[in-house]
């Protein structure tokens, strides 16, 4: 994700690489020595087919967790549910393994939460994962009801089976 942001820096020739990158440094911490150490590896089951092949078609699913207080261990659970449904065929959309990247979870929760549901716009489903829900799940779910989203509840049991 920096050597992305790092990219758009270069690009516009704005700087935003510069003035993101301490903020997304603290973030980038965690994937590489906490919460998604060690994720992204597949096995050649898995990594059979290239992934534009695989899910050209399928259907694009909004995963619905919890962020807020154990954030490594959340994270790390909305990977493992990311995962289960890339291995249900479906395209996860999970904002909240990026957006904290360059939104600041104490001041821009509202304009993260915006962003989030735009992005629930484009999806066909909406997977509420895990047994906790938090605030921002139910405004989340609140907004799917609201457009018509179907809502599908994946219980921990569930996901395990798979891992």
């Amino acid at each position: 994700s920096i050597v992305f942001i790092a990219a758009l820096g270069e690009i516009s020739g704005s700087g935003f690489f510069h003035l993101k990158r301490k903020r997304s440094e603290k973030f980038a911490s965690g994937y590489k020595n906490g919460a998604f150490a060690g994720m992204g590896k597949q096995n050649d089951e898995r990594s059979a087919f290239p992934m534009e092949i695989r899910n050209k078609d399928s259907p694009i699913i909004y995963i619905c967790s919890p962020y807020s207080g154990d954030v490594n261990g959340n994270l790390e659970r909305a990977c493992r549910y990311s995962r289960f449904a890339v291995d249900e065929g479906c395209v996860p959309v999970t904002p909240h393994l990026y957006l904290p990247l360059f939104l600041s979870e104490e001041t821009e929760r509202e304009l993260a939460i915006s962003l989030d549901l735009r992005l629930m716009d484009v999806c066909r489903e909406l997977w509420v994962c895990g047994d906790v829900i938090s605030e921002g799940m139910r405004r989340e779910m609140a907004y799917a009801a609201d457009i018509g989203i179907p809502i599908r509840h994946v219980k921990e049991e569930e996901i395990n089976v798979c891992d």
